[in-house]
């Protein structure tokens, strides 16, 4: 007996009673919203690390862990202070600080100059990332952005 009429495999090649299988709509969609799913959690999981290493590299946070035990809502706390501060920080330096700027155009420069460094970063990685796509292996990112 070969491999191809082997009774093991026939059931298998058959689609199971009952079962119908999706529309390729329906399998697009849901390959959408798997891949939003586990875009979304990876930027939640990048600032749940963030945080921790704001935390751990905050002096007074370092303090409060020595005594936790006798006093943990003062490491909550410290903890919380120094995430809050350095992602407001971050927001208000790269996209939009109300404290410093007069008008809205003032306040929207960090948005500005934000988008006005990272495009070319932007177009390195779309051009490495067109060359992986096609099969080549391109080191030259370098090279690009001098170009």
């Amino acid at each position: 007996m070969s491999v191809d009429q082997s009774p093991a495999l026939a059931p298998a090649l058959e689609p199971e009673p009952g079962h119908t299988p999706r529309s390729s709509a329906w399998r697009s969609l849901s390959r959408h919203q798997d891949t939003v799913a586990v875009n979304l959690l990876s930027v939640l999981m990048a600032l749940v690390v963030g945080a921790l290493l704001i935390a751990i590299a905050n002096d007074q946070v370092r303090t409060d862990l020595g005594y936790f035990f006798s006093s943990p809502q003062s490491f909550f706390a410290d903890a919380w202070t120094a995430i809050r501060q350095a992602y407001a920080a971050l927001f208000a330096g790269s996209i939009y600080d109300s404290h410093q700027h007069a008008t809205l155009t003032q306040a929207l420069t960090p948005l500005a100059t934000t988008v006005y460094t990272a495009t070319p970063l932007i177009c390195v990685g779309l051009g490495i990332s067109l060359a992986f796509r096609v099969g080549l292996f391109n080191i030259g990112g370098e090279g690009q952005v001098t170009v």
